[in-house]
């Protein structure tokens, strides 16, 4: 696996300097598959950062002060 992983850095790596001659697929793939992992990360992320610091303890300790954080972090997103 650990080779499989080489491979592909490499490859994603010489497809973001393929850049330098002219754009072509290879970058453009490279480019979505970067943006995309990124978005994923950070959605997944996220979620888990809320579900453990405020979730969490709202449910299992009872501890009824994480409604107001919670409630002001879900306004950012609307």
């Amino acid at each position: 696996m650990d080779v499989l992983g080489v491979w592909i850095g490499a490859f994603l790596t010489l497809s973001f300097l393929s850049i330098l001659f002219k754009e072509n697929p290879f970058y453009r793939l490279a480019e979505h598959l970067y943006v995309g992992l990124a978005a994923g990360q950070a959605i997944v992320v996220g979620w888990l950062n809320v579900k453990n610091m405020a979730i969490t303890p709202l449910a299992k300790e009872g501890r009824i002060s994480m409604i107001v954080p919670l409630v002001l972090g879900l306004l950012v997103y609307s």
